[in-house]
């Protein structure tokens, strides 16, 4: 009995669901095994906020994990397929066809794209992009002095997470890439494409240059809104826990620029990969990223200060 052309990519797309499922529900587990802190933005809330009892804080993280990824993954991949991205080797693997003669075509970019910005993330790091940071200092020092100090460093402590030896540092890198190339290329990037090309009435799997360029921007401030959100729902509960009192920090544009100068090249680059290339290309630029950012801030800019 032959099997029709629409029930074999059904299967196909179930078999490659459950596969980047599971690799991202895997490296959510191992993260959380790492580092013994959720992974999710509601469950870390909750975490930081009212530290409830472990067993509680685990049903939470794997509740909102498995409902995240199933959303990004399903719809993702919906997205994806509509506009002729994805996750080609994969796709490859799972229809039996041979994917070593693309393996090169995958890594070499991904290398170069890793490289490059693993460099760059030293230069959100430079000194004159921190020009308050001794002023910022001794206000700390202060503040360490007073009667907050056993407050800030149990609230510190409590939410930085177990130390991690250099062998978990690698393999945290490998567990971030993934959930995060799922949500931002897969999910965003892939979703903001159709959206745009359904706008404009363009034909999915045609889009144009500029309404990619224009995707992959409109990812960036999808990924560094909520950034910017959590970091100052984090000041605010830092502030709370140490009896209202406010850190320093910085002008909040100083701090956009910091980000945006961190956040636009990856988006950039990653983004143009993900659809030169596929989103395996993306995972393995993400983890070069990491490694060459830290080994390149590790040596160099800590020099500097």
């Amino acid at each position: 009995m032959q099997i029709s052309g629409s029930t074999m990519e059904k299967r196909l797309f179930w078999r490659e669901f459950w596969t980047l499922f599971c690799a991202g529900a895997i490296a959510d587990a191992i993260l959380i095994a790492i580092s013994h802190l959720p992974t999710t933005p509601v469950a870390m809330y909750l975490f930081v906020k009212y530290n409830p009892p472990k067993p509680e804080m685990l049903s939470i993280a794997v509740a909102e994990v498995v409902i995240n990824l199933a959303l990004i993954v399903s719809l993702g991949l919906l997205a994806a397929r509509s506009v002729g991205f994805g996750a080609p080797i994969l796709e490859k693997w799972l229809r039996g066809e041979p994917i070593r003669p693309h393996l090169r075509s995958v890594f070499v970019p991904a290398l170069l794209v890793g490289v490059l910005l693993g460099l760059w993330a030293m230069v959100p790091r430079l000194p004159f992009l921190h020009p308050n940071r001794e002023s910022h200092n001794r206000e700390a020092e202060k503040i360490l002095n007073s009667s907050t100090e056993a407050k800030l460093n149990e609230f510190v402590n409590r939410t930085s997470g177990a130390r991690v030896t250099s062998a978990e540092l690698m393999l945290s890198y490998v567990c971030e890439a993934i959930p995060g190339e799922l949500t931002t290329r897969l999910f965003f990037l892939s979703g903001l494409i159709w959206i745009l090309a359904k706008v404009t009435r363009t034909a999915a799997d045609a889009a144009s240059r500029t309404l990619l360029w224009i995707a992959i921007l409109l990812t960036i401030a999808a990924a560094a809104i909520p950034y910017l959100a959590w970091q100052s729902i984090f000041d605010r509960l830092m502030s709370d826990a140490i009896g209202g009192i406010s850190l320093p920090k910085d002008p909040f544009w100083l701090i956009v620029t910091r980000l945006l100068l961190r956040m636009l090249p990856a988006g950039v680059g990653l983004g143009w990969l993900y659809i030169r290339r596929g989103l395996e290309s993306t995972i393995i630029a993400s983890v070069i990223a990491s490694a060459a950012g830290y080994a390149a801030t590790t040596l160099l800019v800590a020099r500097l200060y």
